[in-house]
């Protein structure tokens, strides 16, 4: 039901700091009246929500969301204003200790189309590069805090690895503690890039982008 996919889509913003709500397609013209059925969507699926912003899905399922920033009134604009990305075929290892954290990100990635293997801490990642061949991976997502074996020793152990195209592979930081000395902690670690939770959906696409190509 549409309060169904409210609350999914609700949950979703609430973990990446982005409100998202689904609709029905806007043909064309002002979205004057979209804030109104915004907002009782999501009272229904989640009461008291009041976003600051709204970011809209126009194709039915609630992961692949379109931002619409401040003063955008129409679909044109708010078009010319999101950047696009061809992620087709491009593989990702998402290293994720919290299986609802992995489950969401794999959705958002895989709707990019990303190819998305999963290992829940730092030692199962250790083992997929160590086991795979180069090129398997293009790159990988690695949480910090994980039992078993954090991100910062994973790192490590990657870099160590006696193939160096394996040892090599971009690594992509992605934690809760977002402090300039924690992207330096991470570079420091070995790490090629800091994304903070929760993520920036737009800034991931934009840091993907710019380490992929």
């Amino acid at each position: 039901s549409e309060t169904v996919q409210a609350r999914k889509c609700y949950d979703l913003c609430v973990k990446f700091g982005k409100p998202v709500v689904v609709m029905e397609p806007v043909k064309g013209g002002a979205l004057a009246k979209v804030p109104e059925k915004v907002a009782a969507i999501l009272n229904e699926a989640a009461p008291g929500a009041t976003p600051a912003s709204l970011a809209l899905r126009f194709t039915g399922t609630p992961e692949n969301v379109m931002m619409v920033l401040s003063g955008m009134s129409n679909l044109e604009q708010m078009q010319q204003n999101i950047a696009t990305y061809d992620f087709t075929g491009k593989k990702i290892l998402l290293v994720e200790d919290n299986l609802m954290n992995r489950e969401i990100a794999t959705e958002i990635l895989a709707e990019e189309g990303f190819v998305i293997d999963t290992a829940e801490n730092g030692a199962v990642a250790v083992d997929k590069i160590k086991d795979s061949t180069p090129g398997q991976y293009d790159l990988i997502l690695m949480d910090v805090q994980m039992p078993v074996m954090d991100g910062y020793e994973a790192t490590a152990a990657i870099r160590a690895l006696p193939d160096s195209e394996l040892a090599n592979i971009t690594i992509v930081a992605m934690t809760a503690n977002a402090f300039d000395e924690d992207r330096q902690a991470a570079l420091k670690a070995g790490m090629n890039a800091h994304i903070a939770k929760p993520v920036d959906v737009k800034l991931l696409k934009k840091t993907l982008s710019e380490l992929l190509n």
